[in-house]
């Protein structure tokens, strides 16, 4: 517990001056306490080596001294996140060392052919090293979330977590497809737009069932499944020619209502199909629970923070130290309780809790302009002795900005607070907003280059083309440093906390998406979003 408080971490030099005990003893009598992080599956293209300093027992390796590749966390930690993954990784090693047991033979020298027997010490080791492993697996299975069926998962027409397959399963079954049309309808998925794809929707062309019982005489129920796939509303166009000859569109509202019934009707008739025989619902059962039932969310205790430094008349809540252990060691975090929760008090002290546990240097709070120095005010009324700059409208005025940000850069300060609007006249280095942004071109590319010569995905491929060009347009618009003076850049700053008050205004991001018309969801990018991310991103 005073290892946590006060060094953020599981620390043995730390525990082993307090306790006079030696590490091997403090891991034994810690046991169910700590547990050996496991980050990576062990590299099996590489022969096993007994040496501890390999890392192939990882046990032995942390036990022995400060390991770069494995390391204690405490038991809120380790039993959190996704249960699943670290399971895997786990199995991945018992698998390998158990492999190293039944075999009783090995490469002593990874280049040697030399192949001899296990002593009887070194099989005691790896018999430990399974132990270990094999409780650890059995404390995460403990803590696995409960195994959802399919009563259980709401799935609707367009989800994608669903193959492909299943979908051009369902829609033959429903219209009774006809064996020459299946050859040439196909449904397509693409991973990287999320869109759905179904070629050769006009083949079936005199099927009842796609044009009368699921569609409608304008629009077939393959468009229709299409339209649903991709969360869209079919609309019907009629196009009308007046006196003057101009041809326009208007909607046809009885034949898209009809439409709109027949879309419906196909997903209830989906949802009453995807589960209904036993080896597809034993299947889907599985990926989803797999990707989405896999997350323990851990659980934060801040009762035993001390808060150096803090007014002592003042004792913050208990939702409050809670909060604040979040922020130290849950990494990202959003605060979101209700008007007069302590969100400020929630901030400022997590700023100052990272400092002395070493975890940052300088933090930076952007909010809302007109409340800097409210903001300042209580920051001081927290903690008296704190180093702290807040800044007003005369530091960011033009003649004013560079001497105030250098002293950002220069200033050994606990904590700095500006303005929203001044936070985005600190730019992003041009260099960095280029890398960004073709780094997202590149992953576009390379997928471009990989479907393109395959004619099944041609839909794909335009998708991608579509967002490369948006990225490209991205790109010249973040370059547009018309707001900002040429002065230090955000990497300059020093600053390696960062506190966003109000991140609300910050919501409206470029997101590619098929959701259309949803309040909240929109695809225009505004630039002090862009900045945010990318300063995010940085850090």
């Amino acid at each position: 517990v005073l290892s946590v408080s006060e060094k953020g971490m599981v620390n043995f030099p730390y525990m082993e001056d307090l306790t006079g005990k030696d590490r091997g003893t403090l891991i034994e009598e810690l046991q169910g306490e700590i547990y050996l992080n496991l980050d990576e599956k062990p590299n099996v293209n590489t022969s096993f080596s007994i040496n501890i300093e390999d890392g192939d027992l990882p046990f032995a390796s942390a036990n022995n001294s400060d390991s770069y590749k494995y390391h204690y966390v405490t038991a809120d930690e380790y039993l959190s996140g996704n249960i699943r993954e670290k399971l895997e990784t786990l199995d991945s090693h018992i698998e390998r060392i158990q492999y190293e047991l039944s075999h009783n033979e090995r490469n002593r020298v990874a280049i040697s052919a030399d192949y001899t027997i296990y002593s009887e010490d070194e099989k005691k080791l790896l018999q430990g090293e399974l132990e270990r492993l094999n409780y650890q697996r059995e404390r995460l299975e403990e803590v696995m979330p409960e195994r959802l069926t399919a009563s259980e998962i709401n799935v609707r027409l367009g989800a994608t977590w669903i193959p492909a397959k299943d979908v051009e399963a369902f829609i033959f079954e429903t219209l009774k497809t006809p064996s020459f049309a299946k050859w040439d309808i196909n449904v397509k998925f693409s991973p990287m737009t999320s869109e759905w794809n179904i070629e050769g929707k006009s083949v079936d062309k005199y099927n009842d069932l796609a044009n009368m019982t699921y569609g409608t005489s304008r629009v077939n129920a393959y468009k229709l499944i299409e339209n649903s796939l991709n969360l869209k509303d079919t609309k019907v166009f009629d196009r009308v020619t007046n006196d003057e000859g101009r041809t326009t569109s208007v909607l046809n509202k009885k034949e898209t209502m009809l439409a709109s019934q027949k879309q419906e009707l196909i997903k209830e008739k989906f949802k009453d199909w995807i589960f209904e025989e036993p080896n597809r619902r034993h299947r889907l059962e599985n990926i989803y629970n797999e990707r989405f039932n896999s997350v323990r969310n851990r659980e934060y205790d801040g009762s035993n923070l001390s808060f150096e430094g803090m007014n002592t008349e003042i004792e913050l809540r208990s939702h409050q130290k809670n909060a604040i252990a979040r922020t130290l060691y849950g990494g990202n975090t959003l605060l979101a309780h209700v008007v007069g929760a302590g969100k400020t008090y929630e901030m400022v002290a997590s700023a100052m809790e990272s400092k002395r546990l070493g975890m940052c240097t300088k933090a930076l709070f952007v909010v809302p302009n007109h409340i800097t120095g409210q903001i300042g005010r209580e920051f001081m009324q927290l903690y008296p002795s704190a180093n702290i700059m807040v800044a007003d409208k005369k530091d960011f005025q033009p003649k004013n900005r560079k001497r105030f940000i250098g002293k950002i850069a220069t200033g050994e300060y606990d904590a700095v607070i500006i303005g929203h609007s001044q936070f985005e006249k600190i730019p992003m280095s041009k260099e960095y907003q280029e890398k960004h942004i073709k780094e997202q071109i590149d992953d576009i590319v390379h997928f471009i280059s990989e479907y393109k010569y395959d004619r099944n995905q041609n839909f794909t491929v335009k998708q991608l083309q579509k967002t490369k060009k948006k990225l490209e347009t991205r790109l010249a618009k973040l370059n547009d440093d018309f707001k900002k003076d040429d002065v230090i850049t955000f990497e300059e700053l020093g600053v390696d906390r960062l506190f966003i008050d109000e991140a609300h205004n910050y919501k409206n991001l470029f997101l590619h998406t098929k959701m259309r018309n949803v309040a909240g969801i929109g695809q225009s990018d505004a630039f002090k979003s862009s900045d945010m991310d990318m300063k995010c991103r940085y850090m």
